[in-house]
Parts: C-alpha cells; structure tokens; sequence
C-alpha cells in the first residue's frame, strides 16, 4: 500500500466538487474531464498504473458516490455538496475515496463453485497456502457471512444488481490473491485467478481426482463464482459471470472416486496392518483428496510466470480454453497453440518453408517428450505432423473449419496428444522439484 501524493488528492478534491445529482436520482458525472482528470493524476505512478485502468478509477468513483447518493432527500437535484448535511457527505466520499486508492493493493477470496465435489467435513482443505476447498455446509465456517444476510451497504453499492452470495452446502475452490477486484472479469484479480483455476483443473484431471461428466448429466444446480474482500469488515464482494461455455465446463466436474482411496489402520496393530478402501466419511474423503493430489499442489503455488513453470502453465492455459470452447475449429486451434507454447516458438512469419521447419521442430521435440524407444519417437513424430497439418489449413483460410466427421477427430487426437504431452512434461517437472523442507 502506498500514500496518494497532494496532487493526486487535488484531483479527487476537483471530482467531489463537481458531483451531483440529478433529476432521476442518478449520481454522476459518469464520465467528462474531471473523471478524466481524476484517473489520469490516480493512475500517474505505481501501484496504480498497475492496478487499474481509467474505468477502474471511474467505476470505484461511481460505486462511492452511489452510496452518498442514497443519504439525501429523493427530491433532491443539484450539486452533492448543496444537498442537505451536503458538506459532511463531500468530506466522507473525499475520505473514502483517498482511504480506498491507499489501500491497494487489496487481498481478496475469489470462490469458484465445485458443486459435484461432496461434503468434505471440514470448512476448508488447504491445498497450498493460497488455494483451498471450503465447504459452506459447515454452519459455522469462516465464510458463513457470505451465506448469509446483507446489509444496506452492499445493496447500494450494487445498485439493484443480484447481490453475490455462496450456495449453502455446496463446496468452492477459494484462490487468495491481491490486487484490485471487481466484478469484470479482466481486472487483475480475476484475470490471474481465472489463471489459477485452470491450472487447478488440469492437475485435478491429471492426476485422476476429477473426471469431466458428460454433458448431458448436467446438474440444474447452478452456483455463481464470487470474489470477497478477506477482510470481514470490508463489505466488498462481487459476482463474476464466468463464460457460460466455462462454467458449463465446470460445473462437469466431478470426484473420480474409482481413484480415490482411504488407508484404514483401526482393524490392524500398526500402519504396515492397514488396508485400502474408497472413502465413506467426510474427513476420509478429505484425506483421500489429499494424497490423491501427491505433490502437485506444490506446482499450483509456483508462480505463473516462473521461468522453469512458464511454458507448463501456459500450455494447460490453452488446454482448458480447448476443452471448454464448444466450437471445434476454435477449440483445435487453441489445442496447437498450446502445443506451441509447450514446445517452442511459433515465430510470426507464416510462410510455407518456416511453418514447415515449425512444425518438423515442433514433431521432433513431442516425439522426444512422449517417445522412450526409437520406434516410439517415430509414431508420435508422425501422429504429430499428421494432425497439425490441419492447422495451417485452417490459418491460412484453406478450410474455414473443420470437417463434421473427418476433421473433428482432428481435434479429439489433439486434445488427447497435448494433454498427454503437458502431463508428461509436469512429471518430468515434478521430478527434479527440489523437496520442501
């Protein structure tokens, strides 16, 4: 966190002179010079012109001004600080403003609805210091504010929007993160916990904890994804609409309980005694999650941009945007793009001789990921040039899409081969992981 300097506070003291309402009873300016003003002085140096575009500053202006506007007459038009006890709301929206821009960047909870995932005993499952289930069937959890009522506050502040709420009984992977939330989905907190969440599903199907459903056994049951100050104090909390090819996606997720397994010691005299057996309680299913997962939530914890985890991630990235994309010639081309990112460079000239020298690197280094005898290497090599053929007749308009029959099992053998070569790859990585200590 870091203090505004006086000229930035000049330019939220020429803003809230200027606020007004008017004959509708909406609070404003919504936008002209003194909003640009106020967003060009707040967004003047770090950690501001990190955090926030100018429509972030013009919307926290607007959201603080919207809850002034609530506490004068509803007859009321004209200047805020004219309106009755006009100078005490000028002086609280100036305060809120400054105390709001100081404070960040701000820690929040982001919940992402895991409604296939069954009761796991406990409030939260820590996975790494940041990521964790919670379970909102426990009465007394720490998120248990969310379930339930709320104040004025939050209603003003969401100007007649549906309040965002977490489902009673259901669990949410919770992903900690800092920076500025709203509720779009390309602020800075939802963009890199979007980021976490696909890295979180890819190693839930790698390592076998969850399996997609298919499609058709689709719950009605549907849980918003919300994002949460930390602080209890804070009322800020936000809906974020995820895509609805997405959380279609998501809400297929369910526990491989052919995977999941209990070690139970109570029949023997020691550990070496025990036998294993699926899960049948609460804390047996959040056990059996645990080992389940191994090591891997160690990969989650690494930064996103980490030089030895940067191609990883990004290619899982591209993966999940394949699988989750219900058009088949988008979901191939982001299927090849992940094999790009794992693999090497895709270069930006698209002629003939370099895409064909691409793609012979990009073959012979799947080949040596996925191949361990010669004959192997040989196989994969060709399986890989043979399907990323198509893409180049796809880019470079050859065939605007793919084939209904021929070429859709162009982008099911992609999908299988890029998964196959990320998961190898995070094994690979996993291996020369040094231990914690």
């Amino acid at each position: 966190m870091a203090n505004l300097e006086p000229w930035q506070v000049r330019a939220i003291d020429a803003y809230v002179e200027i606020c007004r309402i008017d004959e509708h009873g909406i609070a404003g300016p919504i936008f002209g010079p003194e909003l640009d003003l106020l967003a060009e002085k707040v967004r003047a140096k770090a950690p501001w012109s990190d955090l926030l575009t100018p429509w972030d500053v013009a919307s926290i202006a607007l959201r603080r001004l919207t809850l002034r506007a609530t506490k004068v007459p509803r007859d009321f038009i004209g200047l805020l600080k004219d309106a009755p006890e006009g100078a005490r709301l000028v002086g609280e929206l100036r305060a809120d403003l400054v105390e709001y821009f100081e404070s960040l960047p701000r820690a929040y909870y982001v919940f992402f609805p895991l409604i296939n995932v069954p009761a796991i005993g406990q409030a939260e499952l820590p996975l790494t210091v940041a990521i964790s289930i919670v379970d909102t069937s426990i009465a007394d959890g720490p998120h248990a504010r969310l379930i339930q009522q709320y104040s004025g506050l939050l209603v003003a502040l969401n100007r007649g929007r549906p309040l965002p709420h977490l489902e009673p009984d259901t669990r949410y992977l919770r992903i900690q993160l800092s920076g500025y939330s709203d509720e779009s989905l390309t602020s800075p907190v939802a963009v890199s916990a979007l980021a976490q969440l696909k890295h979180f599903l890819f190693v839930a199907l790698a390592r076998r904890v969850f399996k997609e459903a298919p499609s058709w056994t689709l719950q009605h049951k549907i849980a918003g994804s919300v994002a949460s100050h930390v602080n209890p104090d804070q009322e800020e909390q936000y809906a974020l609409r995820l895509p609805d090819e997405f959380n279609r996606y998501l809400h297929r997720m369910e526990l491989d309980t052919t995977e999941l397994t209990y070690y139970d010691t109570s029949g023997g005299i020691g550990l070496l005694s025990g036998v294993s057996r699926p899960p049948q309680t609460p804390p047996e299913f959040a056990w059996a999650l645990t080992q389940r997962f191994g090591r891997l939530p160690e990969f989650l914890a690494i930064p996103r941009d980490a030089p030895d985890a940067v191609r990883i991630k990004a290619a899982l990235e591209w993966w999940i945007d394949g699988v989750v994309s219900e058009n088949q010639t988008i979901s191939f081309l982001q299927f090849c793009i992940g094999f790009e990112a794992l693999l090497g460079e895709s270069g930006d000239n698209t002629g003939r001789s370099v895409e064909r020298g691409i793609t012979e690197r990009l073959a012979d280094r799947y080949a040596y990921l996925r191949g361990r005898t010669q004959s192997e290497r040989e196989a994969h090599r060709v399986a890989f040039s043979t399907m990323y053929k198509r893409r180049g007749q796809i880019v470079h308009q050859r065939e605007t899409h793919l084939r209904r029959n021929d070429d859709a099992e162009a982008c099911r053998k992609a999908r299988e081969m890029l998964f196959g070569a990320i998961a190898d790859e995070l094994n690979a990585f996993m291996r020369v992981l040094p231990k914690p200590a």
